[in-house]
């Protein structure tokens, strides 16, 4: 999924290593050894490559959202206009000349390249399923790569693959023939060979072979899409058209979705959220475009997750799931180290992430790190409902199910408004970004919804915190660690970032000149202007 920022540094580090490893041979030799293996890796690199490029349609045609899905290591990544590939917008073009038909298969005359249009009903959460027709793009090479999965013995050679590929998209021998300036015998015994090898009865049983294992590419862009249904439907409702939604299948065997933003080439910085994270990507997108970041945001376990309810009573940490995916995210897939950034709650998570792998990470930024500081005594409702918090810090379990409280009762804009209302309210600006009179439209609908596939989320996050084992972890950063802050945040003093920064003699703090806990929504041009101002130093 991710972009090779570092192409040629890392063929140049494949060499070195490569010759290192070929350093005993004579010099003529060795040279000769790294670059045939070099080589032979690169290309193998190649093959492996690519991906299934896709778009569903009504019935009637009507494009409904595209994607591109990696045949190799199962990556998603979703698309909301169809211009944002250049193959998917060609697949959506043949498909308005078409008269559609599930299960049509169209081949362009001139290319390696066909169009197959399967009939499918996705499942949904919240309304009747309808059924789609999923147009994919389909190239020789994955093709290829599909025959060499499931017929791993029967070694065909390029030219049998090639008129297999022929034989499927509808051109007769003749045709395959004409189009390679070769005869019709040749084609002939090609396909000959290649139902001998598959062990097929004939062409028609050669045909059913291969349309059924084409299916694979329909599986791998479903199976994965698929899961990102809670997060597309939340997207599609509530984020800007620009945020990009992607989603990574794991060494581990677990997903990971995400939320991208700002331009695919600008500078990457990996955001760890928190509670009211959609504010992120609803107030972001144009100040990250202005200073040219790159926003990837996993969607943290437990939030917007349509199993929530039922991991109230069972189910793993999902603070620490959530870092050891990202763990091997960061490990598995990433180029170089990372510049991690941990918004609200997510701070303490960002902070211990770091902390556990500081070969990972360049540069750790904490924004509105939220410390949940409080008074049960107090008259604040804020310092009132964290200092209620941690009076529960000893029985770990009733978290998410005070969680699920809030769920249930928050259900209409005048419930959630008082519960905001109360918690924010020695902070104007944050009520402001709340109601929409600073940034970008009123949360209180996002909230509803929000609140409603995140609750085990949310309780975890608190339970975390509140237990403040996490603050051990910013002494033992040896990198610079960046605390952003509003002067005006109620919930965590600037006071209380300065007690938190006395154990590292790295930290910064950079007090913002307005803004109090949500100043991303509140004032997110002088955010995103700090940010890329730390991350250009």
């Amino acid at each position: 999924m991710l972009d090779n920022f570092h192409e040629v540094e890392q063929v140049i580090g494949l060499e070195y290593s490569i010759g290192n490893v070929f350093s005993l041979m004579p010099e003529e030799s060795a040279n000769h050894a790294r670059q045939a293996v070099l080589e032979t890796y690169l290309e193998s690199d190649k093959r492996l490559s690519g991906a299934i490029k896709w778009a569903d349609f009504d019935l009637d045609g009507k494009f409904q959202r595209g994607g591109l899905s990696e045949l190799t290591d199962l990556t998603t990544r979703i698309l909301k206009d169809p211009s944002d590939d250049t193959e998917v917008r060609r697949l959506v073009d043949q498909a308005s000349q078409l008269k559609l038909k599930p299960g049509l298969i169209e081949a362009l005359p001139d290319e390696d390249l066909m169009f197959w249009f399967i009939p499918y009903t996705p499942p949904t959460r919240d309304r009747m399923p309808k059924t789609l027709l999923r147009g994919l793009s389909i190239t020789l090479e994955l093709f290829g790569q599909v025959i060499d999965i499931f017929n791993p013995d029967a070694s065909l050679t390029p030219a049998e693959k090639r008129v297999c590929f022929q034989f499927v998209s509808g051109k007769s021998l003749r045709e395959a023939a004409e189009a390679d300036d070769v005869g019709v015998e040749t084609k002939r015994l090609q396909i000959k060979q290649a139902i001998a090898k598959l062990e097929c009865d004939g062409q028609s049983g050669l045909a059913r072979l291969l349309v059924g294992q084409m299916v694979h590419f329909a599986y791998v862009s479903e199976g994965e899409s698929s899961h990102a249904q809670v997060a597309e439907t939340f997207a599609a409702n509530h984020l800007p058209s620009d945020v990009r939604i992607a989603v990574q299948r794991l060494p581990n065997g677990r997903l990971l979705r995400f939320y991208e933003a700002g331009p695919s080439d600008g500078t990457p910085i990996l955001m760890i959220h928190g509670f009211m994270f959609p504010f992120a990507p609803i107030n972001a997108p144009a100040h990250l475009d202005r200073n040219n970041l790159r926003l990837m945001m996993p969607i943290r376990t437990g939030y917007l997750d349509e199993r929530s309810a039922t991991n109230l009573y069972h189910g793993e940490d999902a603070v620490e799931q959530t870092i050891e995916d990202l763990t091997l995210f960061l490990t598995q897939c990433w180029k170089r180290p990372v510049i991690l950034m941990g918004e609200l709650a997510g701070g303490p998570i960002a902070a211990i992430l770091a902390a556990r792998n500081p070969e990972l990470v360049e540069r750790l930024i904490l924004f509105a790190i939220n410390t949940v500081k409080g008074d049960p005594t107090a008259k604040s409702f804020a310092k009132r409902f964290h200092g209620g918090l941690r009076q529960l810090v000893a029985k770990p379990t009733i978290f998410r199910f005070v969680a699920w409280q809030f769920r249930k009762f928050n259900t209409t804009r005048k419930a959630m408004r008082t519960t905001m209302t109360r918690i924010m309210r020695e902070c104007p600006a944050d009520l402001e970004a709340m109601e929409g009179m600073r940034g970008a439209g009123s949360a209180y609908e996002w909230l509803i919804d929000f609140l409603s596939v995140s609750p085990v989320g949310y309780a975890d996050d608190f339970r975390m915190i509140i237990k403040g084992e996490w603050a051990e972890s910013l002494s033992c950063h040896p990198m610079p660690v960046d605390y952003v802050h509003g002067p005006v945040d109620s919930l965590t003093t600037v006071d209380d970032v300065r007690e938190l920064m006395k154990s590292n003699p790295w930290a910064k703090l950079h007090v913002l000149e307005e803004g109090g806990h949500f100043a991303h929504a509140s004032h997110a041009d002088l955010v995103w202007d700090k940010i890329s101002e730390i991350v250009q130093a």
